[in-house]
């Protein structure tokens, strides 16, 4: 009987506290109107990372010193989180959650992505809402941003499980 209560306090937390997902028309604009704050944040993140500083930050979290720079860039661009990963030629990688739902193993996150390894190259017929419900199978898209045409290594990814 506990867990049956545990059980339907979370299903009611999650479905109050879920944001609505951005779309990728917003996520793009967000970029291009902070570009600036992308660019600055891969370079201190990546620094703090070479300097094995950096793995993973949270704001607001105590088990994470606090770091005012990042907390500046994170909420300036709408991120939650940031996680730091060395690739294997030795660049450096960022992810930045902005966005997620999901519940016992099944759910969908949103974030932006720094320079990944083996980008899953966003495609319209395998990739729409429509086509991953049907495939009921676990997956991944990056799409490239762009400002004023140029790609500077940042990307949206749309992770689905």
């Amino acid at each position: 009987m506990n867990k049956f209560l545990v059980y339907i306090f979370v299903v009611i937390l999650v479905g109050c506290t879920n944001e609505p997902a951005p779309t990728f028309e917003s996520i793009k604009s967000n970029y291009n109107n902070h570009e600036e704050t992308f660019s600055k944040l891969a370079e201190y993140a990546c620094r703090l990372g070479e300097e094995k500083e950096l793995i993973g930050y949270l704001p607001n979290d105590d088990r994470y010193t606090k770091n005012t720079t990042l907390d500046s860039y994170l909420s300036i661009i709408g991120g939650k989180n940031v996680l730091y990963k060395k690739n294997k030629n030795g660049t450096c990688s960022l992810s930045i959650y902005i966005w997620g739902i999901g519940f016992a193993g099944s759910g969908q996150s949103y974030r932006y992505k720094y320079q990944i390894e083996n980008p899953s190259v966003y495609d319209v017929k395998k990739h729409t809402k429509e086509a991953i419900i049907k495939s009921k199978s676990k997956g991944q898209s990056d799409r490239k941003l762009e400002y004023k045409g140029v790609f500077n290594g940042w990307y949206f990814s749309h992770k689905y499980s």
